[in-house]
């Protein structure tokens, strides 16, 4: 996974049946805002549910996850 240095971008590396897929996901803090504000109106459990159907592996517990992308990018000297 990477995210590109002006945070607009998400790459990620995703496994899968027919081997491994890139995705790109543009406009990200767009998106995460539109999330947020979904999110605001589904109930625990209809979140809940819709987790169970996901496939693979369990989910990391959220309190894990909630302040990853407030980690500042790193800068290499490249």
């Amino acid at each position: 996974m990477a995210l590109s240095l002006d945070g607009q971008v998400l790459l990620a590396a995703v496994p899968g049946a027919g081997g491994t897929r890139v995705i790109a996901l543009d406009r990200l803090p767009e998106r995460l805002e539109e999330a947020a504000a979904a999110a605001e109106y589904e109930t625990e459990a209809e979140r809940a549910e819709v987790w169970a159907i996901v496939p693979g592996r369990p989910a990391w517990p959220l309190h894990w996850t909630e302040g990853i992308g407030f980690n500042p990018p790193r800068r290499t000297n490249c």
